[in-house]
């Protein structure tokens, strides 16, 4: 009998978790962590449910753009790669 999805996507995400580590790559706790994509993808990820965003970081830990971040370390990237972002538009021609 095939698992329920939430209990697959459960069991993935534990998976990944192992995978990476189990530790923030910045402050090397192993509280309150979260999966970060190294090169931001957007948002859109943020509004998925539970299934299709564990299938999401999955396919972003196979591309090697996936890391693991406790909550204050991942608020201090965004925060970087916002204004990363904003300069980058910026410094577009038109």
């Amino acid at each position: 009998m095939p698992q329920h999805p939430v209990t697959w996507a459960r069991n993935a995400r534990f998976k990944l978790t192992f995978a990476l580590g189990g530790c923030c790559v910045h402050c090397g706790t192993d509280k309150d962590l979260e999966f970060d994509c190294i090169e931001p993808k957007g948002h859109h990820h943020h509004a998925m449910g539970y299934v299709p965003r564990t299938t999401f970081y999955r396919r972003q830990h196979k591309e090697g753009n996936l890391q693991l971040l406790c909550a204050k370390c991942h608020r201090k990237k965004t925060k970087a790669d916002l204004v990363k972002i904003q300069e980058m538009e910026e410094n577009e021609p038109f």
